[in-house]
């Protein structure tokens, strides 16, 4: 994103946060990890597919990120929030 607007990523991340409470990278984080978590819910991919969906290139890579972000790693959080919304909707 810098680099189409011929400036630094530091730069960058200084001109975003001034518009708003996160960086950049934070911001860019933050929308993945919805994109994830979205995938996670809706379809079967596995993980790794995900990864690659949301701009991970190292299925670990987004792992880590995940849980550092969520709190769990993707494979738990698929199932702790598939079986809430299956008891949601249990008469």
């Amino acid at each position: 994103m810098a680099q189409h607007f011929s400036i630094t990523p530091s730069h960058l991340s200084k001109l975003f946060s001034l518009h708003g409470s996160k960086g950049f990278q934070e911001h860019l984080t933050s929308l993945r990890m919805e994109v994830a978590k979205d995938l996670l819910l809706q379809t079967e991919l596995p993980i790794s597919h995900i990864a690659e969906r949301c701009g991970f290139a190292d299925h670990n890579h987004f792992v880590r990120r995940f849980r550092t972000w969520i709190g769990q790693p993707p494979s738990r959080w698929r199932k702790i929030q598939r079986s809430t919304v299956k008891a949601r909707s249990s008469p």
